[in-house]
């Protein structure tokens, strides 16, 4: 046994006197160190693409309250710009006071002398012909409108007719953010709604029931109810929902095509986001919109931007490598037979 074990340690002393093994002794150790280099070089590497990560979500992050603060401050503007511009008619008003006076005091003679005339008198004009009645005249308003006078300073709407052909939601939508900039009572806007109609809509306001509207709300029910049958049909959400990304679209034209209908609709942002990516193709993009959802379409069209521009760069550079086309053409001149002379 003890034989045994000197003859071993004496092969262990000659193994490592003999140069080849420690020559590859020493190859072992070299390999150990590069082996624990490389592991500590990946360390590093991962700790850096950590670090770029996490930059690219704070650069996207700021990206995204700028554009929040870019939107805040183009509504501001055209709030400064919708208050110039009620500044300027303001001046305008002012300036047509004194014609605006002489109306009201000419329409103050003329009432006058309507009521100053029996009751069952007819006038007569230069030509014989017979006028009507202040009492024949259709008054659909109760009498509080009636009475009601409209200042002198008040500049009226300017707003393109109602004939009773286009849409009814549409020109009370346009009425009321005139009458935002102009102010007026609520009888003021019975007035100045009436004075928008003309045609089959003058018509129709015309055989409303004596003394039937009290109220501006009043009037726009009874408009929208006439009219309904011109009203202009607008998308739902489940219009947005059967949106889907063609086979080959781009995600340019897909996201442009979504955008254009859903700024029609007027609903939760959640719901827009969430047919967007129902509707988008199996791609990069749609797995990171999986992994992170966006917050809102703002939020989606930010991120979108690298992978357009990703899209962009392949489909150009897959042009630039395709063969060119050869077209032949072949005519009729091409195809003579020609003779020998």
């Amino acid at each position: 046994m003890r034989n045994t074990r000197q003859t071993t340690k004496q092969r262990e002393e000659e193994d490592v006197q003999n140069p080849t093994m420690q020559h590859i002794l020493h190859t072992i150790q070299q390999l150990q160190e590069e082996v624990r280099r490389s592991a500590e070089e990946a360390r590093e590497e991962q700790e850096r693409l950590r670090e770029e990560v996490k930059m690219s979500m704070e650069e996207a992050l700021k990206a995204h309250k700028e554009l929040h603060k870019i939107n805040h401050e183009l509504q501001l503007q055209t709030i400064q710009q919708l208050q110039e511009e009620a500044k300027r008619r303001s001046e305008k008003a002012r300036e047509k006071q004194d014609l605006l006076k002489v109306y009201r005091e000419l329409q103050r003679i003329t009432e006058e002398f309507r009521t100053s005339k029996p009751k069952n008198m007819v006038q007569q004009g230069n030509h014989g012909s017979l006028q009507m009645h202040p009492q024949d005249e259709p008054q659909p308003f109760t009498q509080n409108i009636i009475d009601e006078q409209v200042p002198p300073s008040f500049m009226v709407p300017k707003i393109t007719p109602f004939s009773g052909t286009g849409d009814p939601e549409l020109h009370l939508m346009a009425f009321r953010v005139q009458m935002l900039i102009s102010g007026g009572s609520d009888a003021v806007r019975c007035k100045m709604f009436a004075g928008t109609f003309t045609g089959i809509a003058l018509r129709w306001f015309n055989n409303i029931p004596d003394h039937s509207i009290p109220s501006f709300h009043v009037l726009s029910k009874k408009f929208i109810e006439k009219f309904a049958v011109n009203k202009v049909e607008f998308p739902t959400i489940a219009d947005l929902v059967d949106i889907r990304q063609g086979e080959g679209e781009s995600l340019k034209s897909y996201l442009s095509r979504f955008c254009g209908v859903s700024i029609k609709i007027f609903s939760h942002e959640n719901l827009f986001v969430d047919a967007f990516v129902k509707g988008l193709q199996a791609s990069s993009f749609f797995e990171s919109l999986i992994r992170d959802k966006p917050d809102s379409m703002v939020d989606v069209q930010i991120r979108a931007t690298s992978y357009i521009k990703e899209e962009e760069l392949m489909r150009l550079e897959r042009k630039r490598h395709q063969p060119p086309k050869i077209r032949k053409n072949i005519t009729k001149k091409s195809l003579r037979r020609y003779e020998p002379y």
